[in-house]
């Protein structure tokens, strides 16, 4: 196990040069730099929209986080009846999101502390300092929700993770990005709204989101649902994703199915490029 984990960790770092010095680094493929990576990565957008980058990116991958922004809660009390605001405030502003609540809980507002927390106690340990309050109803609830934070705050630069806009039939959205930072930031309601995050309810009145936890994304490609590979008929003929299905807001996949999926070609040529804000 510990020999599996280092591998992973320097796929990670691996993965993190690639993303964040925008250098094509492969195996057998000398680092390039300036006009040639412009070039090259111009010339591969054109033909197919699949950039020898992104490639790189998704085959290095080696945990898949899929994001549930915020779907049911946006739903209640404002006029975004479908849900898709915060994941495209999220998309725009490269960020995954999470409510700050835990923060209130464990009584840490310190972005740094609160991510060393968050990674080094246990979840029964996590889960315990939050029965009890009023921020959190039901054990079902405190399980979901301290779970979903360990994820969040586990997750590494390199890893790759699905968010989906809801949308009309036909029309839902997901976008695939990798985290690019190890860092937490904390973000009031004040700086939220200054943000203009668009589902300013949830963090007033009877929600207890006590701001939002945020790390930071480069979204690399999107796709409608229904262009996905994948697809299976579901229950009333409509067809589904079973691979991007999540039971959590921040659900984590190291399944060998889930993963090569998102490295095969048919990935790459189903989804498009992001542009970059």
């Amino acid at each position: 196990d510990q020999k599996r984990e280092g591998s992973m960790r320097s796929i990670r770092r691996r993965n993190a040069a690639s993303v964040e010095q925008g250098e094509l680094a492969g195996a057998g493929h000398a680092p390039k730099r300036g006009r040639q990576v412009e070039s090259e990565q111009s010339e591969e957008t054109e033909n197919g929209g699949i950039s020898r980058s992104d490639s790189i990116i998704f085959q290095q991958a080696s945990r898949f986080f899929r994001i549930r922004q915020f779907k049911e809660d946006t739903k209640k009390g404002g006029t975004d009846k479908l849900g898709c605001g915060p994941p495209l405030w999220c998309a725009k502003n490269s960020f995954c999101a999470s409510s700050a609540r835990i923060l209130a809980s464990i009584k840490i507002s310190d972005p740094d502390e609160a991510m060393k927390f968050l990674r080094e106690t246990d979840e029964e340990a996590l889960k315990n300092s939050c029965v009890g309050t009023p921020l959190f109803v039901g054990q079902s609830n405190v399980k979901t929700y301290t779970n979903s934070y360990k994820r969040f705050a586990g997750m590494e630069v390199g890893d790759i993770v699905a968010m989906i806009v809801p949308g009309p039939p036909l029309k839902s959205e997901v976008y695939f990005g990798v985290i690019r930072s190890n860092d937490l930031k904390h973000m009031t309601p004040s700086e939220a709204e200054e943000a203009e995050f668009p589902a300013m309810h949830l963090l007033q009145g009877g929600f207890r989101f006590n701001g939002l936890m945020l790390r930071e994304v480069r979204w690399l490609r999107k796709a409608f649902v229904r262009d996905l590979p994948g697809q299976k008929l579901g229950k009333n003929n409509q067809f589904t994703v079973p691979w991007l299905a999540e039971s959590s807001p921040f659900w984590l996949s190291e399944r060998s199915e889930h993963l090569n999926m998102i490295k095969s070609q048919s990935f790459m040529e189903k989804t498009t490029p992001v542009e970059e804000n």
